[in-house]
C-alpha cells in the first residue's frame, strides 16, 4: 500500500480529486473514453499499413489470405488491382478518420483541461479577494497574482494534459505490444529487453532534475515581474537617485537566471527522445548481428526487422511523449500545495448581502480592540464613540495613533479582536451584512485608485458605459467642482486620464474619488488623509468642495494632520496610542 501511495499517478489522480469538482470528474470519464476510442483507432490505422502494403508487393496475397479473400468475393471485384487500388483507398481514409477524430480529442482534452483552469483561478481570485486587508499587508502581490492567474493555467498544460496524453499514449503502446506479442513472441521480447527498461531508466534519471528546475522557474519568474513592475512604477525615483543600472541590472540578473533554467529544462527533455532513437536503432543492429552470426534462418530477417521497424516508430514517439508527460507531472507537483485548500476556502462571499443595512441615526463603537497579528501592541484599545447621523467628525494624532486602522474596522477590511459596531444600536456589523454596510459608504483616500480609463469609468466606477445614468453622473461632477475641469478638455467625458490618472493633479484625483462616492450615493463619506498630499491652496479646493456636501446631510469621517483642514467639523477625535484621549470642538482644540 505504502508503494502505491508513493506512485506518481497515485498521487497526482488523489491530489486531483481535492482540486476538482464533481462535474470535472464525469466529464473526466467521458473524455477517458474518448481516448480509449482514439488510440484502439490509432492501433487499427497502424495494424492495416502492412497487409495493405503486402498485397500492392504481392497480389497472391488477396486469395491466399481467408481474410481478404472474403471482402474480394463479397465484394464482387474480379481484377486484383482493383483491389488493390480499393485496399488503398480504405486506407487513405482510415488515416483521415483516424487523424480527424484525433484532432477532435485533441481539442475536447485542452477545453476541458482550460476549463478547470478557469473554474480554479476564479475560486483562486475569491480565495484570495475575500481575506482581509491583513491578508493582502502580509503577503507579496506578485505571488498572490501567480498563483491566482499562473497556477491554474499550470495546473492544466503541465499536470492535467500531461495525464491524459500518457494515458493516451499508454493505451496505444498496450494494444501495439499485446498485437506484436501475438503475432511474433521474439520481436515482443526484444521490445521488452531494449526500449521498456531504457524508459524507465531515463525517467528515473531525469525526473529529479527536471523538478528542481520547475521549481526554480516559478521562483524566479516571481522575482522577475517583481522587479519589473518596481522598476517600472518608481520610474520618477529611480531617475531622480539615478539608479538606472542598479534596477535594470538586477531585473535582468532574475530574467537571466529564468532563462538559463528554461534552456535546461528544454535540453532535459530532450534527452529521452534521443535516448530511445538510439536504443531502437541498437535493437535493429542486435537483430542484424544475431542473424547473420547466431542464426542459419536469414531468410526471416527482412520481415523480423520490417515488423520491429514499423513497431519502433510507432512506440518511439509514444513513448518519447509518456516520457515527457511523467517529468512534467512529477516537476509540478508543487502546485497541489497552493491549491490544497481551494475548493473550501473559494466560497465565502456566498454567504454575504443576507442582510439589508438601513442607516438611519448612528453609528456606535462598542470597546473596539484591535492588534495586528505581526505586533505585541494593540493598535486600537477599548475604542467606544458614537456618531449621529449628519455629523461631521474629525480624526487627529500622530501616526500609529491607530485612526486609519480605526476607520478599515469600519470598513470591514479589518475585523476587530473584541467589541463591536452597532449600527441605530441594534444592527451589528458583520460578515452577513459587510456588502449592504459598504453600500452605504463612500472613501476618498491619499493615494486614489484610478483605472487606466476615461471619467465615465472612474466616476461611474465598475459601471458598463450604457448603464451610466447621466443625471446622477452630472450631478456627482458638479458637487465635486469637477464640471470646469472637463469643460477645458478637447473630448470631455470621453478624456483619458491615463493609469493612476498621471494626467490629472493630485486635487483633480481627489475630486474623482469624491464624484466616484457622490454617483454611488453614499450616505457615509470617509476622508482619509485625503488632503495632506495637496499644496495649501489645492487643498483649500477640496476642503471647500467637502464642506459643500454638508448641505447634502452626509456622515463624514475626516482623518487628518493639518487642524485647518478640521475647521468645520461637529467634533474632532483626538487619539493616541490606540486610545481616545478627548473628544472636542475645533475651538477647543485651537485653543489648548
Amino acid at each position: 500500500m505504502q508503494i502505491l501511495k508513493e506512485n506518481i499517478f497515485y498521487k497526482t489522480i488523489k491530489q486531483l480529486e481535492n482540486v476538482l469538482f464533481d462535474h470535472h470528474k464525469k466529464k473526466a470519464l467521458v473524455i477517458f473514453l474518448m481516448t480509449l476510442f482514439s488510440g484502439v483507432l490509432e492501433v487499427f490505422g497502424l495494424a492495416v499499413i502492412l497487409p495493405v502494403i503486402s498485397v500492392a508487393l504481392d497480389k497472391t496475397i488477396i486469395h491466399s489470405n481467408y481474410y481478404l479473400n472474403l471482402i474480394y468475393s463479397t465484394m464482387g471485384f474480379s481484377n486484383d488491382s482493383n483491389f488493390s487500388f480499393f485496399l488503398l483507398g480504405c486506407l487513405f481514409l482510415i488515416f483521415v478518420i483516424k487523424n480527424a477524430f484525433s484532432v477532435l480529442i485533441t481539442y475536447k482534452q485542452s477545453t476541458y483541461s482550460y476549463k478547470i483552469a478557469t473554474d480554479i483561478a476564479n475560486l483562486q481570485f475569491k480565495r484570495y479577494y475575500f481575506k482581509d486587508l491583513q491578508f493582502f499587508n502580509d503577503n507579496n502581490t506578485n505571488i498572490l497574482y501567480q498563483n491566482i492567474r499562473s497556477v491554474s493555467t499550470w495546473l492544466s498544460s503541465y499536470v492535467l494534459l500531461p495525464l491524459i496524453s500518457f494515458f493516451s499514449e499508454l493505451i496505444v503502446v498496450v494494444i501495439v505490444i499485446i498485437g506484436i506479442a501475438i503475432y511474433d513472441s521474439a520481436i515482443f521480447l526484444m521490445i521488452n529487453i531494449t526500449l521498456v527498461p531504457i524508459f524507465l531508466l531515463v525517467y528515473r534519471l531525469i525526473k529529479n532534475k527536471i523538478q528542481k528546475i520547475e521549481v526554480s522557474k516559478a521562483s524566479y519568474d516571481v522575482e522577475v515581474n517583481k522587479n519589473l513592475f518596481q522598476t517600472l512604477n518608481g520610474y520618477v525615483d529611480v531617475k531622480l537617485f539615478n539608479k538606472d543600472n542598479y534596477f535594470i541590472s538586477k531585473y535582468l540578473g532574475f530574467q537571466e537566471k529564468l532563462n538559463n533554467v528554461q534552456s535546461k529544462g528544454i535540453a532535459l527533455q530532450s534527452i529521452p527522445a534521443k535516448i530511445i532513437e538510439i536504443t531502437a536503432v541498437t535493437g535493429v543492429i542486435v537483430i542484424i548481428i544475431y542473424s547473420a552470426f547466431f542464426s542459419d534462418q536469414g531468410k526471416k530477417l527482412i520481415p523480423l526487422l520490417s515488423i520491429y521497424i514499423v513497431a519502433a516508430y510507432r512506440l518511439m514517439p509514444s513513448m518519447n511523449r509518456m516520457l515527457i508527460s511523467l517529468m512534467s507531472i512529477k516537476s509540478y507537483q508543487y502546485l497541489f500545495e497552493i491549491l490544497k485548500n481551494v475548493k473550501e476556502e473559494g466560497r465565502f462571499d456566498q454567504k454575504q448581502n443576507l442582510q439589508e443595512i438601513v442607516f438611519q441615526t448612528s453609528i456606535q463603537f462598542k470597546n473596539i480592540t484591535y492588534k495586528y497579528p505581526s505586533s505585541n501592541q494593540h493598535t486600537l484599545q477599548n475604542i467606544s464613540l458614537t456618531i449621529n447621523i449628519g455629523d461631521r467628525i474629525g480624526f487627529i494624532g500622530q501616526s500609529g495613533a491607530g485612526k486609519t486602522t480605526l476607520i478599515n474596522v469600519l470598513l470591514r477590511f479589518l475585523k476587530e479582536d473584541s467589541g463591536s459596531i452597532l449600527i441605530d444600536n441594534k444592527i451589528v456589523l458583520n460578515d452577513e451584512n459587510i456588502n449592504a454596510w459598504r453600500n452605504l459608504i463612500g472613501y476618498v483616500k491619499q493615494n486614489v485608485f484610478i483605472v487606466d480609463g476615461d471619467f465615465y469609468e472612474n466616476i461611474a466606477f465598475g459601471i458598463e458605459r450604457s448603464d451610466v445614468n447621466d443625471e446622477k453622473l452630472n450631478r456627482a461632477i458638479k458637487s465635486s467642482k469637477l464640471d470646469d475641469v472637463i469643460a477645458k478638455l478637447p473630448n470631455g467625458l470621453n478624456t483619458n486620464i491615463g493609469e493612476n490618472g498621471t494626467k490629472l493633479s493630485g486635487g483633480q484625483r481627489q475630486r474623482i474619488a469624491i464624484a466616484r462616492a457622490l454617483y454611488k450615493d453614499a450616505q457615509i463619506l470617509i476622508f482619509d488623509e485625503a488632503t495632506s498630499a495637496l499644496d495649501n491652496e489645492t487643498e483649500k479646493e477640496i476642503t471647500d468642495s467637502i464642506d459643500a456636501l454638508s448641505s447634502e446631510n452626509k456622515t463624514m469621517f475626516i482623518i487628518a494632520h493639518r487642524i485647518s483642514t478640521l475647521k468645520n467639523c461637529d467634533k474632532i477625535v483626538e487619539m493616541t496610542n490606540g486610545k481616545i484621549m478627548r473628544v472636542c470642538t475645533f475651538s477647543e482644540l485651537v485653543t489648548n
